[in-house]
């Protein structure tokens, strides 16, 4: 049972929520458009390495007619997803060996996994199972903005301390990660070298900043929320590691500061002391005709 992703990389909930942030009702006007999918209509939906399921539950809720398959290698993943998310068939496997007959789909998608997959088996595959007319659609992380309220600001220790980290974290290697990454030109050139024709790009922003007063106060909190998650689990996997350069009493110490920190931008979060903190994000989103 592979449980590589969810114990080294990311965890579950960590990236279930991050990906609940960019895919919702906000951005779904932006992916409808750009997917150019029928969602009155029958389809049969793939969506490849979903990890804990939060594009294949937007997608559920976008298209209510399709029958929505989603799978992943890694255990916990489906695990969590098939016992939160109703609606969508969990799988358990790998894209080397997925269980399905060729032209099988009418539509494969996938979320920032090209660029872990060794690109001609990513498209070929996905080639052989799609009918004819089929749709391939694949999204890629663009680089963002991202501004951090003044309370986050980093003492000494802090900055001495991640130092010491980035010297030692060798997992975008050790794990391949990021390894057949393709640019936003290469990625539509090569969907069309391995046979897919009619590509478009497009591009979506997901603005994750908690002071907008467009949206709920909720949201914000859940922003907020997300990256405390996030930068907490970080600690966690350093803890647990037991590295014999940092300290148990550093990491103690680490947590401590982080907790308050997001304690604090909580507060006035709540009290509305705009600090106009930024996250935005944007996806590039590849479509394909075979």
């Amino acid at each position: 049972m592979d449980k590589l992703w969810s114990e080294k990389v990311q965890g579950i909930m960590t990236l279930y929520l991050s990906r609940k942030l960019r895919f919702n009702q906000d951005t779904a006007d932006s992916y409808k458009q750009l997917f150019q999918l029928d969602e009155h209509k029958n389809l049969r939906i793939l969506e490849i390495g979903c990890g804990p399921g939060a594009l294949a539950e937007a997608m559920r809720a976008w298209y209510p007619q399709a029958e929505i398959v989603a799978i992943d290698r890694d255990v916990n993943f489906i695990k969590f997803a098939s016992e939160n998310i109703k609606g969508v068939e969990f799988m358990e496997a790998d894209i080397e060996k997925m269980p399905f007959a060729k032209e099988s789909f009418d539509v494969i998608l996938s979320n920032t996994v090209s660029e872990h997959i060794e690109t001609s088996l990513f498209f070929s595959k996905q080639y052989e199972l799609l009918k004819k007319g089929g749709i391939c659609l694949c999204l890629s992380t663009v680089k963002g903005i991202e501004h951090r309220a003044d309370c986050f600001q980093e003492s000494q220790f802090e900055e001495m301390f991640w130092e010491k980290v980035n010297g030692m974290d060798d997992t975008l290697k050790k794990y391949n990660i990021g390894k057949y990454r393709l640019n936003e030109q290469e990625l539509p050139l090569t969907m069309e070298k391995y046979g897919f024709t009619k590509i478009l790009t497009g591009y979506v922003l997901a603005n994750l900043t908690p002071d907008n007063p467009y949206q709920p106060k909720q949201r914000g909190i859940d922003i907020i929320e997300a990256n405390r998650r996030a930068d907490l689990e970080i600690l966690d996997k350093l803890w647990s590691e037991k590295s014999p350069l940092i300290k148990e009493n550093e990491i103690r110490q680490m947590i401590d500061l982080t907790e308050q920190k997001y304690e604090q931008r909580l507060q006035l979060y709540h009290q509305n002391k705009k600090q106009w903190d930024c996250q935005v994000t944007i996806s590039l989103v590849v479509r394909g005709e075979k």
